[in-house]
């Protein structure tokens, strides 16, 4: 007999049980409790009025206990439900993860912009998948908006002034920063790691790189006008020629940071960093922050 007949055939089994306990509860439990009409006749009609309330509160005390079953039952079968449609719907997230991942590797530029805001759809539906496209989206800029690439720009121009970024990476930049899931980094504390990348003459306005880690990239003549530097890290970073008008730079690290020619940039904007030590910056600047704020140009303790 195989498990799904065995299975059927336990059930009915058990019906049948519970029938017979039912009708014993009912019908011959009032009959060995109660004093029997047939032996006391002075009050039969009583006695049989006796005997149908109990049978009453009995069937009462069953029925409700098979309601309570029953919703009992409703509610492990509403919970299968949803595990199935959870199931369900990690298996969709995992088809739409892998058809992104390929329209991103896609020589199409259409495909590859097309992959990457498929995948900042991803993010926002499924939180526990915001981190893994978080860390595919800046792998792909480091890998193909890396350093070495910007030799290979500064031959191909002779204007001083390097070329916007392809599209696919400033799409890219452009979902990074306007990221959702800003409670799971600090939870967590994890950060984008944008290190080591040329993002020169980006356009990141109102951009939120707050905690990012931006180790040594190249974002020279990039525009940062009103974007949210706190607390990141840009330790070893070119700034050289950047747009910083209004950007917030509360607790960076600038540590070694190229910061010539720095397009609106001000003391009371580096006043407020954790460290300037070994920056490279405008001569009127530097010569400020050694009178007002020496203690930034010193190493961290």
């Amino acid at each position: 007999m195989s498990n799904k007949y065995r299975s059927r055939f336990l059930k009915i089994i058990i019906v049948v049980f519970i029938i017979l306990l039912l009708s014993i509860f009912i019908w011959i439990l009032p009959e060995l409790i109660l004093p029997n009409s047939s032996r006391i006749t002075a009050d039969a009609e009583k006695l049989i009025g006796i005997h149908n309330e109990y049978r009453k509160i009995i069937a009462q005390v069953i029925g409700g206990a098979v309601i309570l079953y029953g919703i009992y039952n409703t509610l492990i079968r509403i919970e299968g439900i949803e595990r199935n449609i959870e199931i369900a719907q990690e298996g969709q997230i995992t088809d739409r993860f892998t058809s992104a991942i390929e329209q991103l590797s896609h020589d199409n530029i259409e495909m590859k912009i097309g992959g990457i805001y498929a995948l900042e759809r991803i993010s926002i539906d499924s939180p526990k998948d915001y981190w893994t496209v978080m860390e595919v989206l800046t792998a792909f800029l480091r890998r193909t908006s890396s350093l070495s690439t910007i030799h290979d720009e500064n031959k191909n121009t002779d204007n001083d002034i390097p070329p916007r970024r392809p599209i696919e990476i400033q799409t890219t930049l452009n979902v990074i920063v306007r990221r959702k899931w800003f409670e799971l980094e600090t939870k967590e504390d994890r950060h984008p790691d944008l290190s080591l990348t040329n993002l020169r003459n980006a356009y990141l306005g109102k951009a939120n790189l707050s905690r990012t880690n931006l180790w040594r990239y190249d974002i020279s003549y990039a525009y940062l006008g009103k974007a949210n530097l706190q607390d990141a890290y840009l330790g070893k970073a070119n700034l050289k020629m950047a747009d910083l008008n209004n950007a917030n730079l509360q607790g960076a690290n600038l540590k070694e940071t190229d910061l010539r020619s720095a397009k609106g940039l001000t003391v009371e904007q580096l006043s407020k960093v954790k460290t300037l030590y070994k920056a490279n910056l405008d001569s009127s600047l530097e010569s400020e922050i050694k009178q007002r704020f020496p203690d930034l140009l010193e190493p961290l303790a």
